[in-house]
């Protein structure tokens, strides 16, 4: 037996067409928002600035130290200036002002808790930041200026700061250098493969230390790539990446 179904007319097959589009958009709306996540605003940073370094530190609590500030005279200038932000109070207060005005600096958290600050426009000191009374410490000299250099802990404990823009040459340097955290001295070591400033660095789970990239002369983005390694402070090239970058980051990912 045939049964006869009701033939829909041109107004309920449009209503039918369009129910049948909007709902699936309207579930996956739903189940976007359901587990979708967002950036919220807190409070903002006292000083105003770019080129600033952001440190965890052991207490979670973050670490905001140097930059670049719009002063009033309407230039660019250097800040010496240092903030804690508490991200459970979702606000920054005050803290000891560095000892030199600094921005594009290299910023290393030590295995005692406190933080060395590097380099940085167009000064070769540097100093320690003390998180448990908020002052500045140890102020010495590397070897050569640097800024928008890489700075890495090792897992001996030191701190190697290579590659970078000298300020005072007016030009990029290959050179490297390690921080001894114990006799609070910088030792050169053997100079990079590559000459770069803005490039990108990561301790590999070896205890070697990748690099990669970076500007050269201020016009070209290198793809060189190089292995440092501590126990004979030598370097490596590795092949290169596949596009040239600076300014860019590099994450260890969980294998390695």
């Amino acid at each position: 037996m045939r049964t006869h179904q009701k033939a829909l007319t041109p107004k309920c097959c449009l209503l039918k067409t369009i129910l049948f589009c909007i709902l699936p958009a309207l579930n996956f709306a739903c189940a976007w928002r359901a587990g979708a996540q967002g950036w919220i605003t807190n409070s903002p940073l006292i000083v105003p600035c770019w080129t600033q370094t952001a440190t965890v530190l052991t207490n979670g609590t973050v670490l905001i130290a140097g930059g670049t500030v719009y002063n009033v005279d309407g230039n660019f200038d250097n800040t010496n200036a240092a903030e804690i932000y508490d991200p459970v109070a979702g606000s920054p207060t005050l803290t000891g002002t560095m000892n030199q005005y600094r921005n594009s600096q290299g910023a290393t958290l030590l295995t005692n808790g406190q933080v060395l600050i590097s380099g940085g426009g167009g000064d070769s000191s540097s100093e320690i930041y003390d998180p448990g009374d908020g002052t500045w410490i140890n102020y010495v000299r590397m070897n050569e200026e640097r800024e928008v250099h890489v700075a890495v802990l090792l897992t001996n404990g030191e701190v190697l700061a290579a590659g970078g823009f000298d300020d005072y040459m007016g030009a990029d340097t290959a050179s490297a250098e390690l921080y001894n955290p114990n006799n609070k001295t910088w030792t050169l070591t053997a100079s990079m493969p590559y000459t770069a400033d803005t490039l990108a660095a990561v301790l590999l789970t070896n205890g070697t230390v990748l690099v990669c990239g970076g500007s050269y002369n201020g016009s070209y983005f290198v793809t060189n790539a190089a292995i440092y390694y501590p126990a004979s402070q030598t370097w490596s090239n590795i092949a290169g990446m596949h596009e040239g970058r600076a300014g860019h980051t590099a994450t260890l990912l969980a294998n390695g």
